[in-house]
């Protein structure tokens, strides 16, 4: 007999999840305000991705939207002073020539 899970509207979508996935939400996980796991954890990924980017220099390891990133990124390699080129032809154009401004660019 086949299972038929339910479907759930999501971003995007629409997407099946499983109920794996599901009791997954449920699960107590560590957190980084509270819990040396989670430091270990971070830290030892860290230590990982040193080795496999050949970098003795600090990892930051991000989470959230790709602007994060970008702005980290940014942040990492420019300097006030420094020309940056922007193609503008919208929000995310506009957003990396703001970011960019922000930084002293």
């Amino acid at each position: 007999m086949v299972r038929r899970m339910p479907k759930y509207h999501l971003v995007p979508g629409p997407t099946q999840v499983s109920e794996k996935v599901l009791n997954a939400f449920v699960e107590n996980l560590a957190s980084s305000d509270f819990e040396d796991e989670f430091w270990d954890d971070y830290e030892g990924l860290q230590k990982i991705l040193q080795e496999i980017l050949h970098t003795s220099n600090e990892i930051a390891i991000m989470s959230g939207e790709g602007m994060v990133i970008l702005w980290g990124a940014m942040k990492s390699v420019l300097r006030p002073g420094d020309k940056v080129v922007s193609v503008v032809n919208g929000l995310y154009g506009e957003g990396f020539a703001a970011m960019a401004e922000g930084l002293g660019a």
